[in-house]
């Protein structure tokens, strides 16, 4: 039994995550609420699952929309996968060394398969401060 509350993506978000799942580049442009953020998630998560050794880096423009992509959930998708989705690297709710720990994530190989260490969720500026340390 999974310790994962279960949320299944709309008829909308799995079409789209049907169709973006087909392309390296995509925009998805939607309203406020649509659930752009869970189609993320999955798209990030079956992608993590064909291919243990890649990492995602969720960058945002604001720590307030981190909550779209932190939470514990299991997302049923179209193609029958299931993706168990839980984020351990936050970085907008880390206080300190939060450049340190982004390029540890970004230079170093995985710590493990688990889905949940090859993702981190940081800000544009954190992202932006990381990558100006690491030139």
């Amino acid at each position: 039994m999974s310790l994962f509350k279960n949320i299944k993506l709309k008829k909308c978000q799995g079409e789209a995550f049907t169709e973006l799942r087909q392309h390296d580049y995509a925009v998805l442009n939607a309203p406020t609420g649509w659930g752009k953020s869970m189609v993320l998630c999955a798209l990030a998560g079956d992608d993590l699952m064909n291919d243990d050794t890649r990492k995602v880096v969720i960058a945002i423009p604001q720590t307030v929309i981190a909550k779209g992509f932190i939470h514990d959930v299991s997302i049923p998708l179209p193609n029958g996968d299931v993706v168990d989705w839980t984020i351990k690297h936050n970085l907008c709710d880390l206080m300190d060394n939060k450049t340190e720990h982004l390029a540890q994530f970004l230079t170093q190989p995985a710590e493990d398969a688990k889905l949940c260490n090859r993702v981190v969720v940081t800000t544009h500026a954190g992202l932006a401060r990381t990558f100006a340390a690491l030139s």
